[in-house]
């Protein structure tokens, strides 16, 4: 079974609207699903008060792994608030990072460091 690393933007839209496919990936059985502290606070933080209850209820299926906050791979360049998402789910060993950041993560869609694939939301089916 692999391990997938779940952004905070990927909890945050799967927070908002409970009835996309993307939710019920999350709460399958499909993968081990897992989040950092992190990742967590920060879709909390941006969502309405009114989805939270929606984030805590995704969160349960969820398992959490430590917070990292190591300097990406050589010729990697992210912002600081994506440094600690990347390197979370390199430390926990995740198979795939899901990220909906094409801003930050774009020019890494598709590749794999050090064994975590890096993919856009939209491929997640596909991977799994």
């Amino acid at each position: 079974m692999k391990t997938v690393f779940l952004d905070a933007n990927v909890l945050y839209a799967a927070a908002r609207k409970p009835g996309l496919t993307l939710h019920r990936i999350i709460t399958s059985n499909r993968a081990l699903f897992v989040t950092s502290p992190y990742a967590a606070l920060e879709a909390e933080r941006n969502l309405e008060p009114a989805d939270r209850p929606h984030l805590e209820r995704l969160l349960a299926s969820v398992q959490f792994v430590p917070d990292a906050f190591g300097a990406p791979p050589a010729g990697v360049k992210l912002r600081g608030k994506d440094i600690p998402i990347l390197a979370s789910a390199a430390l926990c060993g995740a198979d795939i990072l899901v990220t909906s950041d094409s801003r930050d993560f774009k020019q890494l869609f598709g590749r794999t460091l050090s064994g975590l694939k890096i993919v856009a939301t939209e491929d997640l089916p596909n991977e799994l």
